[in-house]
């Protein structure tokens, strides 16, 4: 079995187990799985490369509230769109936020994006 199957197979039956823990949507990232993937800055449709320059390590479920949170943006994106438009993180999207930034308020959690992204040199 390759490696990539290998993987595919572990991070399944890790969500069927927090699934099964955690069977509501506002609790699903809370799980810690200690798998570790590569998070690409600037995204692979967007011309992406998987150069260590563009990669970040995330655990898996921060990854995922990462994607729940604001799908395919970059870093920059989002802490443009923080900056600028008024935006309200409610429901579920609210764990997400939480798993991921804790208390920050929307200035803060863009400063510590652009300041990721200028360490990354990818701003």
């Amino acid at each position: 079995m390759s490696k990539k199957r290998k993987k595919r197979k572990l991070l399944k039956k890790i969500r069927q187990k927090s699934h099964k823990k955690n069977n509501t949507a506002k609790n699903r990232y809370w799980v810690r799985t200690g798998i570790f993937v590569h998070h690409h800055i600037v995204n692979r449709c967007r011309g992406g490369k998987s150069a260590n320059s563009n990669l970040l390590l995330f655990e898996h479920n921060r990854e995922k509230a990462w994607h729940d949170l604001f799908g395919n943006y970059s870093f920059r994106e989002v802490a443009i769109r923080l900056l600028t438009e008024m935006i309200v993180i409610r429901g579920d999207k609210r764990a997400s936020w939480i798993f991921l930034f804790g208390d920050k308020d929307n200035e803060e959690v863009a400063r510590l994006l652009l300041r990721t992204a200028r360490l990354k040199k990818r701003c």
